[in-house]
């Protein structure tokens, strides 16, 4: 069976005193194992580029210049785990999330940026909530699956006859009227309170 690197997280073949070339190269110069972000590069772009950003003190987003995911954020690996660049920043600017079940949220609202100082541990409902704040929250006809306008929506929520009438005249179904009458949904177009 081959042996795998013992430095935490690695799990590149162990080549010297149950090291792979990289970590044990990195305890040979500075007599420690590195902490994750820290481990050689191996001529990896991606993590040399947020490296400097780490060093940059600006006001301004710094904007990752490699590819995306198609949810429109960056990502690199770091020892072998697909991470998103702007937590792998995070967690090396703040430290791990202090609970479980933190975002890596942004102040300034772009996703491609990766400058600690707009990034911060935040909860799912504050994630949201600065997503709506900077208006990038998808709702209503910005939604991608959206099938219908505000005008309809609004045809909708002010028609009396039964439901699956209105559905079969915009194309609907009968639930998703009642959920537009009922408040439930499109309340950013009709201006509907929340039942609940």
């Amino acid at each position: 069976m081959k042996k795998v690197c013992s430095a935490d997280g690695c799990e590149r073949p162990a080549k010297k005193r149950g090291l792979c070339a990289a970590h044990y190269r990195w305890h040979h110069v500075r007599g420690t194992l590195p902490h994750e972000w820290e481990t050689p590069p191996r001529r990896n772009p991606k993590l040399v580029f947020l490296k400097q950003a780490l060093a940059m003190s600006t006001d301004e987003c710094i904007n990752w210049p490699f590819a995306l995911l198609t949810v429109g954020y960056g990502f690199l690996s770091i020892n072998g785990k697909v991470k998103s660049a702007h937590r792998a920043v995070c967690e090396m600017a703040h430290g791990v999330p202090p609970k479980d079940g933190l975002d890596a949220a942004h102040s300034c609202g772009n996703r491609t940026c990766v400058n600690p100082s707009h990034l911060r541990w935040a909860t799912r409902k504050e994630n949201v909530a600065d997503t709506v704040r900077h208006g990038r929250h998808t709702r209503g006809v910005t939604h991608p699956g959206s099938r219908l306008t505000a005008e309809q929506v609004m045809k909708i929520y002010n028609d009396t006859r039964p439901d699956p009438s209105i559905a079969k005249d915009y194309g609907c179904s009968p639930e998703t009227v009642y959920y537009i009458q009922a408040g439930r949904t499109w309340r950013s177009v009709t201006g509907a309170v929340d039942p609940h």
